[in-house]
């Protein structure tokens, strides 16, 4: 059900965060993995979700997926800022 990264593609980002670009043109893809991880695992994937975004989730709907996506973009962009790392276009 769930597919390894891809080799080529891991070795040439490297240690690079992804662009801004690259995570808002990715937003279905990672809200599909995130709906296929709920299904297997819901309670565990809420807990962490919700420890992430500092909330407690009850469910995965269009609200708590634009909060986590939010959450998600932020951190890589303040992460990528703090510690000067590159940023990979994909």
């Amino acid at each position: 059900l769930f597919r390894s990264a891809d080799s080529k593609v891991n070795s040439r980002k490297s240690d690079k965060l992804p662009s801004r670009k690259l995570i808002t043109n990715s937003r279905k893809r990672i809200f599909n993995y995130w709906d296929m991880y709920f299904e297997e695992a819901s309670s565990l994937f809420l807990y962490q979700a919700g420890n992430f975004c500092g909330v407690q989730f009850t469910d995965l709907v269009k609200d708590t997926r634009e909060t986590l996506f939010s959450a998600f973009s932020e951190t890589i962009e303040i992460s990528s800022e703090q510690r000067g790392v590159e940023r990979w276009e994909g």
